[in-house]
């Protein structure tokens, strides 16, 4: 049986922020369920279940449906500063990695240290007993 994952914050947002270009005209004319499904990699069944969802669904349809006129592209500054913040939080987690391969690193210098080698941890851990 696949493990289907359940759906994050994150997903319900961009399902919304998806919605919402709908609703202003910048994906097309026509918004079905389907669409979103593809776009989102989520049944109709949960993305509908979210009701900030099924409401953003809604208000595209409602919009579509009495002519929205589409907007402008977002300025070019815009994307400049979303593109900046996405770096920085790229650094961010550049530094993250950094320190944690130099944590570990000194967690196996000290394993060797003890006479235990970084492979003794690999191991499985033993099955928890559970009633």
């Amino acid at each position: 049986m696949t493990k289907v994952p359940k759906m994050s914050e994150t997903d319900v947002t961009y399902a919304t922020i998806e919605l919402k270009a709908w609703e202003e005209g910048l994906r097309g004319r026509t918004l079905t369920w389907a669409r979103l499904e593809k776009t989102t990699g989520f049944s109709r069944q949960a993305l509908s279940g979210k009701v900030s969802i099924k409401e953003a669904y809604d208000a595209a349809k409602l919009a579509l449906r009495d002519g929205v006129r589409p907007r402008k592209p977002r300025s070019d500054e815009f994307l400049e500063d979303r593109i900046d913040g996405l770096e920085r939080e790229l650094a961010r987690y550049k530094d993250l990695e950094t320190n944690w391969l130099e944590r570990w690193t000194g967690i196996a210098f000290h394993l060797r240290g003890k006479g235990l080698s970084i492979q003794d941890f690999d191991r499985p851990l033993p099955q928890a007993k559970r009633k």
